[in-house]
């Protein structure tokens, strides 16, 4: 029963949508079986660990011998239940929906000038909503279908009703489209992965030679795609980066995390390829979208977030900040990451302020599972052997770090950043002490690596 479809449905309901559920099964409308609901009485009380499926049986079937097909098509038929609840729910919440699909059915039973005024209110709804973004033009377009086909009923519509319809789907597919194509460049650029971007050349082309619309969302995600695609042209990536953290009330919470998200690979990527002058921009993502709650889901901050965010801090000095935010944050990592993920940002933030003893006894600590993080370990305890002059220990874990690399195939990108870490940095060690041609020739090497870990440590070992 624990891992049942029917259990994992229903553990994760809260005590107000269980009690809910409860008059949703009990409505003959909806259920007929009354063995479904006495099921459903006995599993209420239960929270975390569901009951055995012997205990359940002699529950809803008091008396009879124990039919394990019986409590299987029991639990399948509330299992049934439970999704169109949970189907059901959603549909209620959303009110522009709900009017929209009555206005079709009005439309169906012949009585057009009642879903006429199904649809005006199903409009003043929408426009009552903050959000324009692309879920709102489609929305929009989808409401203006059924009143187009309302209206035809009973008279011809005009140019303008027309007009207007054919405008809002371009309006819609045009910022659906920019929107797609920003996720695919993004998911692209860390999978290798070759897309067919289809429509997308044309799309480009007829915007950029008719201007683009007034519509927030599509004036965002074509700048954001730009950037993506011709990151040498900054203007796009500084127009984007204004709407998200200026100008965002066309977007909810979610979607805007969803465009920090893209904003923050695109600074990462181009602070990899060697141009620093997106540190900042970085950081003040993290600190607004931290400020804002866009990176909290379900309660709990994702453990890339919780270090990338200080690693963005300590670049531009922002130890204070990286400090208060690694506390604060840390009882809302999972509870099997907060510990080491804790350990480690504190031995990167003592590090910073050139306490090595501190950061090498807290990097023994550290219980290292994630992969990444594994990583980073391995990158700051080599920093630190380096700056001690422990050479020794220095090429052991460089080796190591080596060997560790070549066997992870699934690190993508990240695999030539420190693989070019490793062989630059036993260049450096290689140097002749007074040789400046020679140092001045490995700096060089340095800045013209496009795929490089720690570039401006690596900068700053002259």
């Amino acid at each position: 029963m624990q891992n049942s479809k029917l259990w994992r449905l229903f553990s994760v309901l809260r005590l107000e949508e269980r009690r809910c559920f409860l008059d949703f099964v009990a409505s003959p409308y909806f259920n007929r079986r009354s063995e479904t609901l006495r099921l459903l009485e006995v599993l209420l009380p239960f929270q975390k660990e569901a009951p055995g499926k012997t205990f359940l049986f002699e529950k809803v079937f008091p008396g009879m011998p124990y039919n394990d097909h019986r409590l299987r098509q029991t639990m399948s038929f509330l299992s049934k239940l439970l999704l169109d609840f949970l189907a059901y729910e959603t549909f209620k919440g959303d009110g522009v929906e709900k009017e929209r699909l009555l206005g079709i059915a009005l439309h169906k039973r012949r009585v057009a000038d009642l879903g006429e005024t199904v649809l005006a209110d199903a409009k003043a709804l929408l426009y009552a909503l903050p959000a324009r973004n692309v879920d709102f033009h489609e929305c929009t377009y989808r409401l203006g279908l059924v009143s187009y086909r309302l209206a035809f009923d009973h008279v011809e519509p005009g140019a303008a009703v027309v007009q207007e319809l054919s405008d809002q789907l371009d309006t819609a597919f045009l910022a659906r489209k920019l929107w797609q194509a920003c996720f695919l460049w993004s998911h692209q650029s860390v999978s290798n992965t070759a897309y067919h971007y289809g429509l997308l050349p044309q799309i480009m082309a007829f915007l950029e030679k008719n201007g683009l619309p007034e519509a927030p969302a599509i004036a965002t995600y074509y700048h954001c795609f730009k950037a993506l695609s011709e990151p040498e042209e900054a203007s796009h990536f500084e127009r984007f980066l204004t709407i998200i953290l200026e100008k965002n009330s066309a977007f909810p919470d979610e979607e805007l995390r969803d465009l920090y998200v893209l904003a923050l690979n695109f600074c990462i990527r181009q602070n990899n390829a060697g141009n620093p002058a997106y540190h900042r921009a970085q950081f003040e993502l993290y600190r607004e979208g931290m400020a804002k709650g866009y990176f909290i889901s379900e309660g709990y901050l994702p453990r890339t977030t919780y270090l990338n965010a200080v690693t963005s801090a300590l670049v531009v000095g922002a130890y204070e900040w990286a400090e208060q935010f690694t506390d604060h944050y840390r009882s809302q990592l999972q509870t099997g990451y907060r510990q080491a993920l804790w350990r480690f940002n504190h031995a990167r933030l003592a590090h910073a302020r050139r306490n090595s003893g501190q950061a090498l006894e807290l990097l023994r600590e550290v219980d290292v599972r994630d992969l990444m993080l594994q990583l980073a370990v391995k990158t700051l305890q080599i920093k630190i052997f380096y700056e001690l002059g422990a050479f020794d220990l220095l090429e052991s874990h460089l080796q190591a770090l080596h060997t560790f690399i070549r066997r992870k195939k699934e690190l993508g990108y990240h695999r030539n950043n420190y693989l070019n870490l490793i062989r630059l940095l036993r260049l450096r060690l290689e140097l002749p002490t007074l040789d400046r041609s020679a140092k001045k020739s490995w700096l060089a090497q340095v800045e013209a690596t496009g795929e490089l870990a720690e570039r401006e440590w690596l900068l700053a070992q002259t």
